[in-house]
C-alpha cells in the first residue's frame, strides 16, 4: 500500500480549497457539474465531443457525418468541428455518447488564501487547516506532483524557482509542451497557494512547498476555455505522473467528457480537488 505521508500537506490543502463534489457526482453515474460564474450554460458553436467505440476510426466517423476531425482528447474521446446533426450522430452504433463542447469558467481568487512568509501570523488559512502542525513533520515530497489545470503558471516568478514540473499548453494550436506562462494570473495564484517556496523571506509560503507543480494550461489570456480542453488536460496530467489534480473552475451542466476524464483519474488513484462554489 502506497504511503500518503508525503501527500499530507496537499490533502490538508484540499480541505481548505473546498471539498470535492466529484465523488458524489460519480456515485450517481452523472457527469461532474462544472459551475460557471453566471450559471448560464455556454458552448462553442460548431464543436462536438464524441466518445467512440474501440477500433472506430475518428476520421472515417467525421467523413460519415460531414464533420472535421479536430482533436484526440484521449480515452476514445474526440473533438469534431462542423454542423453535427446530433440525432444521427447519437444513432451511430460506434458512438458511446456525444455532446456539445461547453465552456468551463474559472473560480475567482480569494484574498489571503496563501500564507505570506513575513506575514504568516496573520494568515488564517494555515491555522484553519492545521498546516502549521503538519509542517514540522512533512512539507510534501517532490515525487508528489500536483497538476494545476488552469491558466498556466508564471514560471519566471521567484516563488516557483525549482518548484515546477514539465507541463502542457492546451491553448496552443496545436497543443504543445509548455504552460509556464500566465497572463491571466489565476493559475499562478492557485499554484502559489499550493507550493510557493517557503523560508525564502519572499512573498508567500505554499501549503506543500516540498511538492512539485505541473502547470497544465486550458484557459487563455481572458479566462476562456472548453470542456474538451479540460478533459484532455486531466487525461494528460494523469498519464504524465500527476498524483493530485487541482481544478479551480467549473460549468453549470454535467459534461460526459469531463466525467470520463475524472473517472479515469480516480481509477488511477489520483487525488482530485475541485472548486465547489
Amino acid at each position: 500500500m502506497r504511503s500518503i505521508l508525503g501527500m499530507a500537506p496537499v490533502l490538508a490543502l484540499g480541505a481548505m480549497l473546498g471539498g470535492c463534489a466529484i465523488g458524489a457526482a460519480m456515485q450517481t453515474g452523472r457527469a461532474v457539474p462544472l459551475r460557471g460564474d453566471s450559471g448560464a450554460f455556454k458552448e462553442i458553436a460548431g464543436q462536438t465531443l464524441v466518445r467512440l467505440a474501440p477500433g472506430t476510426s475518428a476520421h472515417a466517423f467525421a467523413r460519415r457525418h460531414g464533420l472535421r476531425f479536430a482533436q484526440a482528447i484521449g480515452l476514445g474521446i474526440y473533438l469534431f468541428e462542423g454542423d453535427a446533426r446530433m440525432v444521427s450522430v447519437a444513432a451511430d452504433p460506434a458512438v458511446r455518447w456525444a455532446e456539445p463542447n461547453p465552456l468551463p469558467a474559472r473560480s475567482a481568487p480569494r484574498a489571503a488564501v496563501g500564507p505570506d512568509d513575513p506575514l504568516l501570523p496573520a494568515q488564517w488559512g494555515v491555522a484553519m487547516i492545521g498546516a502549521d502542525k503538519v509542517w514540522p513533520i512533512q512539507r510534501g515530497r517532490p515525487e508528489v506532483v500536483v497538476a494545476v489545470i488552469d491558466s498556466g503558471v508564471d514560471g519566471s516568478h521567484p516563488e516557483f524557482e525549482g518548484q515546477l514540473a514539465a507541463g502542457y499548453d492546451f491553448i496552443a494550436k496545436p497543443p504543445a509542451p509548455g504552460g509556464h506562462t500566465d497572463k491571466y494570473g489565476h493559475g499562478t495564484h492557485i499554484a502559489g497557494v499550493i507550493a510557493a517556496r517557503s523560508d525564502n523571506a519572499l512573498g508567500i509560503a505554499g501549503i506543500a512547498p516540498g511538492c512539485k507543480v505541473m502547470p497544465v494550461k486550458i484557459f487563455n489570456d481572458w479566462g476562456h476555455s472548453t470542456e474538451g480542453a479540460a478533459a484532455a488536460a486531466v487525461i494528460w496530467a494523469v498519464d504524465h505522473g500527476a498524483k493530485v489534480i487541482n481544478a479551480s473552475w467549473g460549468s453549470p451542466l454535467p459534461g460526459q467528457a469531463a466525467m470520463d476524464a475524472f473517472q479515469y483519474a480516480v481509477d488511477k488513484d489520483v487525488v482530485l480537488v475541485a472548486a465547489v462554489g
